[in-house]
């Protein structure tokens, strides 16, 4: 016959004895599984007509690094948007989090995963919308011309303000966005812990 005990503790959950092999479960499934954000490096290829216009072409996780860092000897400036991205929605993420414990606590691991996969796409989402605002500094007058050479009319437009003496800007043509491959590779995935071992 199944005891109706019950155990406290400080989550506010009532753990009974029949309950506890499922949290159990639940709770070792949620700890062993991370949410990683940022461009896979097994999928980050840049599409092939990308690609087949430049035969040095390099993976979208190597542009995000070089862009993210910064290669000052190569005159590539830092634009760090990974780690404020993910900080301007911080919050939410935690928030998320919680709610995945919560859920590995009263035992059900679906609604933890699912919570898990929201604060993914909340991360990612951050990262996105940091990139759409404009991470300073602005373009380089080379880096405006070369994207006027394959048409970008922002581009233009703000090479044309710079010659009529305005301060150089982020309005017309934002770094890092180009043809927005880089950007939409940003992505999350849930990873077992015990892949990295």
């Amino acid at each position: 016959m199944a005891s109706s005990s019950t155990y406290s503790n400080n989550t506010g959950v009532l753990v009974t004895k029949n309950s506890f092999e499922d949290i159990v479960e639940a709770a070792t499934t949620i700890l062993n599984v991370e949410v990683l954000v940022g461009v896979p490096s097994d999928t980050s290829d840049r599409p092939e007509h990308l690609a087949a216009q430049d035969e040095n072409a390099i993976t979208n996780a190597a542009l995000a690094y070089i862009h993210d860092q910064g290669v000052p000897e190569a005159h590539i400036p830092q634009r760090e948007f990974m780690r404020p991205g993910i900080a301007d929605v911080l919050p939410e993420i935690q928030r998320r989090l919680e709610s995945a414990m919560r859920a590995a606590m009263r035992g059900n691991a679906l609604v933890a995963e699912q919570a898990m996969h929201q604060a993914g796409i909340i991360a990612q989402s951050g990262i996105r919308n940091r990139i759409d605002a404009g991470v300073p500094p602005p373009l380089s007058e080379y880096t405006l011309r070369r994207r006027a050479e394959k048409g970008r009319k922002g581009a233009q437009q703000e090479l044309d303000l710079r010659a009529a003496g305005h301060a150089p800007g982020m309005e017309h043509a934002k770094p890092l966005v180009d043809t927005g491959e880089m950007r939409k590779s940003i992505t999350y995935v849930l990873r077992s812990r015990r892949r990295r071992r």
